[in-house]
């Protein structure tokens, strides 16, 4: 809804589907849940146990990639998707490395649905999501992950102040960005400490890891910021729910309207 409240209206409350006949080339959403199931079928082995991030299980999960790869998209391969692979190859050795770097003692779940209440104005809306993974690391943090495949920038900002002044969508999307990582948070309150959570996203294209939090910010400046987050995100529900906003098509980034299946109705 933050990114354009038609889209939302057109996938969630109509429930249009995208035409998957009309799909000749490899798409990015495709590539997404490529690295998603992959990334599932192979750590699956390690839950409730400390995973061995090694040569031998890089090579394990270069060779389920590409058999995989063969399998989901030979009949659709072009010309280009010989270097589609090549990245792909690139991506999960760099996504290997990155790994290395946290000293996880277990692995909790994988792929796992959490619901919990979200009261707005005395209203009762249930939250739900899907986390990706959940990681004990040995210090006693819980690491909550989402792979990411594609680039836009959907960490919140921390700039409290201005938080604090957002009133209506177009404010709360170019500050907020994103309420994955706070709702996550919201889902797992009841089961860790809050000061225990670390959520973070981690971009499998780009290598890169980001967390919600700053390593500098304490528990109270945490805390605050969180509850920021859920008021904002109280607003857009609110807006949601008012039947007197329509929900309007937002073109003002292009490349997400080149994309968007439903960009000729917009037309």
């Amino acid at each position: 809804y933050l990114s354009c409240p038609a889209k939302f209206y057109y996938q969630y409350i109509l429930g249009l589907k995208e035409n998957e006949q009309l799909l000749v080339d490899i798409e990015a959403n495709e590539i997404g849940i490529f690295f998603h199931e992959l990334l599932h079928d192979q750590y699956k082995t390690f839950l409730d146990k400390k995973p061995i991030i090694d040569e031998k299980f890089l090579e394990k999960l270069l060779e389920s990639a590409k058999n995989k790869f063969k399998r989901e998209f030979s009949s659709r391969i072009g010309e280009g998707d010989f270097l589609l692979f090549k990245s792909i190859k690139f991506a999960i050795e760099r996504f290997i490395e990155i790994e290395k770097n946290f000293n996880i003692r277990k692995l909790i779940r994988l792929e796992k649905e959490y619901d919990k209440n979200f009261n707005v104005n005395g209203r009762t809306i249930k939250m739900k999501g899907i986390i990706d993974r959940i990681d004990l690391l040995e210090d006693g943090t819980y690491r909550l992950i989402d792979y990411k495949t594609g680039g836009l920038q959907q960490i919140p900002s921390k700039d409290d102040k201005k938080l604090s002044t957002l009133t209506d969508r177009t404010g709360i999307k170019k500050y907020v960005r994103s309420f994955q990582l706070p709702i996550y948070i919201f889902l797992m309150s009841d089961n860790f400490k809050f000061g225990q959570i670390e959520p973070m996203l981690i971009y499998l294209k780009e290598s890169r890891v980001e967390k919600l939090w700053k390593d500098e910010m304490s528990l109270s400046e945490k805390k605050s910021l969180f509850d920021i987050y859920l008021a904002s995100l109280g607003k857009i529900i609110e807006e949601i729910l008012n039947p007197n906003v329509d929900f309007e098509t937002d073109d003002e980034d292009v490349r997400l309207c080149e994309m968007c299946p439903y960009n000729k109705i917009c037309r």
